[in-house]
């Protein structure tokens, strides 16, 4: 279905950067869903006046709704026609110190190689991002107190990212140099080794007002 270029048109001029961020919100939410059923022209444009919502100065709220926007562009027969767009896409989840936090960097990442479907050229690049992501996420893990759950953000973004690199390594790793590939399978037991090692800890710690397994086995405390 070819949407009619004249809605969209209209559309566009209410997702300028000039209107409400409320009504341009509210815009955004009503095209998703057409942009999912409709071939649109001109991609790029649709994109370029949403694109300042993932900046600094907006909410963590307003990013995850432009992404959730990023996900419709790409779906369907638009990926075929998206050209440089995906690039823009890799570049903005490559970019370190922005105003994205790792998760939504994770979902960009996705929209960009078709949740790693499709990471063509992308394969080097990808595979050294996650192996980043990986340690890093394999540091917090372990720099977290052990004895408590891991955080619902931490968790979260371990179970998309494991997923995630699930499907890069089967679908690109004849695309990667031997090493690199390495790396990439290390960094990811690496975050398990440190998940498991928390798992058994919390298994072990004693709840609140619960004897310790060396107190329990002492018989001094039978």
């Amino acid at each position: 279905l070819v949407a009619d270029s004249g809605v969209f048109v209209q559309a566009l001029l209410q997702l300028r950067s000039t209107e409400p961020l409320t009504s341009r919100l509210s815009v955004m939410e009503e095209l998703t869903e057409l942009v999912r059923d409709y071939k649109v022209e001109d991609l790029h444009a649709m994109w370029a006046m949403v694109a300042d919502l993932l900046g600094k100065e907006n909410s963590d709220g307003v990013k995850e709704r432009a992404v959730s926007f990023m996900g419709a562009l790409v779906s369907g027969d638009n990926f075929s026609r998206l050209g440089a767009l995906r690039g823009e896409f890799f570049d903005i989840a490559a970019r370190e110190g922005g105003a994205l936090h790792s998760v939504l960097r994770l979902r960009i990442l996705a929209h960009a190689t078709r949740s790693a479907q499709a990471c063509a050229p992308f394969e080097l690049k990808t595979a050294e991002l996650l192996e980043g992501w990986l340690g890093a996420l394999a540091s917090s893990i372990a720099g977290e107190l052990h004895a408590a759950p891991l955080p619902g953000g931490v968790a979260r973004e371990g179970v998309e990212l494991l997923s995630y690199t699930s499907v890069f390594v089967k679908m690109a790793s004849v695309e990667l140099p031997d090493a690199l590939f390495c790396r990439l399978v290390d960094a990811v037991c690496a975050v398990c080794f440190q998940a498991l090692d928390r798992s058994v800890e919390a298994e072990e710690s004693p709840q609140p007002g619960e004897a310790s397994p060396h107190q329990k086995n002492d018989p001094r405390m039978q």
